[in-house]
């Protein structure tokens, strides 16, 4: 078993380089994620940006051409530095950029030409990652969105894809928990009040906010340098991408997976196979 786990099993589909400058920086969450979109039920659809502000749309039966591209732009048509992108869990054509101006902005896929319907001036530095909550429930937290920046913060919205206010303040901001850049943050997809944040220098934070809004529940230092944080679908296991080519494996507590609280355990712990 273990001599399976260490090999190297070749991916099922390869995504070769479309676009010979911009960098392509983030997709749907999840990959895998199945809506309905142009009348066809259970189509398989993957939603690309890159650092050009180009919003690609794809089908996984024809990777050669983008369905389709649009330029995504501000108000003031003025092309956007995409960073990061989240999709609303309740409408999944809406969502949400972390861009280079400092700013997030919220658009539509099939709005107007690719114009952004919004936009808060969210940090101080550029906005690196951003993710809205998708934990099911009878309550709707999808407005929730966490965003990170360089300027090491990491800050809490409601945004509402049919409002139109841009001086907006956040929820709550966890300011300097990080000492370096924040490259990621994660909700987790089964407990509403967990997510995770992660910085340059390999530090991994692990917040429960209905234990603590001010400081994380748990911290840990994974690696040099964190590239990418991905739950899995139960929430029991947290993988950590470092830029060594490294995914690290994490069991989860079970009281950050179910809302009842424990103490004086260990949150994160190396999976073991």
């Amino acid at each position: 078993m273990s001599g399976i786990l260490a090999s190297k099993t070749p991916p099922e589909i390869t995504f070769h380089c479309f676009f010979p400058n911009p960098t392509v920086i983030q997709r749907t969450h999840p990959a895998n994620h199945v809506h309905e979109d142009g009348g066809l039920q259970n189509a398989h659809d993957l939603i690309t940006v890159s650092t050009d502000g180009r919003l690609c749309s794809w089908s996984v039966d024809n990777l050669q051409q983008p369905i389709e591209s649009i330029q995504l732009m501000c108000k003031s048509k003025r092309q956007i530095t995409a960073l990061s992108m989240s999709f609303f869990h309740s409408n999944i054509n809406s969502f949400v950029i972390g861009s280079e101006e400092k700013a997030l902005y919220v658009g539509d896929r099939h709005g107007n030409k690719g114009e952004m319907t919004r936009s808060i001036d969210a940090h101080d530095m550029p906005v690196t990652a951003v993710d809205l909550h998708h934990a099911p429930g009878s309550v709707d937290f999808s407005p929730l969105c966490l965003s990170g920046s360089l300027d090491f913060n990491v800050k809490l919205w409601h945004l509402k894809v049919d409002s139109s206010t841009n001086n907006l303040q956040p929820l709550l901001s966890f300011e300097r928990k990080h000492k370096l850049y924040i490259v990621d943050i994660q909700w987790s997809p089964v407990h509403p009040a967990v997510f995770v944040s992660a910085s340059t220098d390999g530090v991994l934070n692990l917040w429960n906010l209905n234990t603590n809004t001010e400081q994380p529940i748990a911290t840990i230092t994974v690696s040099n340098s964190i590239t990418k944080l991905l739950w899995s679908k139960n929430g029991q296991q947290l993988s950590v991408a470092d830029n060594n080519g490294r995914v690290f494996l994490y069991d989860v507590h079970e009281s950050c997976i179910m809302c009842a609280q424990m103490s004086g355990t260990t949150l994160l712990t190396p999976y073991q196979s």
